[in-house]
């Protein structure tokens, strides 16, 4: 069996807090990254020690989920991650991008999960800051987990 990727997420959201905690319940080593300008949206999961997951009936993980970093740090972010998932609304999808860019090599693969032509948008990005060549994009056209009212999750 092959080992689990060291995984990224990158955002605070709901969305991406519900990655983050099903992903580290899995078994990857999880860091979770936030842009410095938000990075009071760390503070809860640093005081709780990690991310509590609750009304995940379908594969039944609840429960504290520890992540391996938690970050405000890009470099820090990235370091010893192979799999970097932005989940975040379209429109900061380039932010976290540029943030990052200084810090990817070839096996990074970066996956939008809120598509509208992430690949073809960081593209130009990525070039512009000198790697184009180097990290995967790829992407989805939604988020894989539906959080909100009548789902509780709380960090």
């Amino acid at each position: 069996m092959n080992e689990l990727p060291n995984v990224t997420v990158c955002g605070c959201g709901s969305g991406a807090m519900a990655m983050a905690a099903d992903i580290a319940m899995m078994g990857c080593k999880v860091t979770l990254f936030e842009l410095p300008d938000f990075k009071d949206n760390l503070e809860p999961i640093h005081e709780n020690g990690g991310i509590f997951l609750t009304g995940n009936t379908y594969s039944g993980k609840t429960g504290l989920a520890r992540l391996y970093k938690i970050t405000d740090d890009a470099e820090n972010a990235v370091q010893g991650s192979e799999l970097i998932m932005i989940n975040v609304p379209a429109s900061a999808v380039d932010k976290f991008v540029e943030a990052l860019s200084p810090y990817l090599h070839q096996d990074h693969t970066i996956l939008v999960t809120t598509g509208y032509w992430a690949s073809l948008r960081l593209r130009k990005l990525l070039a512009k800051n000198g790697n184009s060549r180097k990290a995967t994009v790829v992407e989805q056209n939604i988020i894989l987990f539906r959080t909100g009212k009548g789902i509780p999750i709380l960090w």
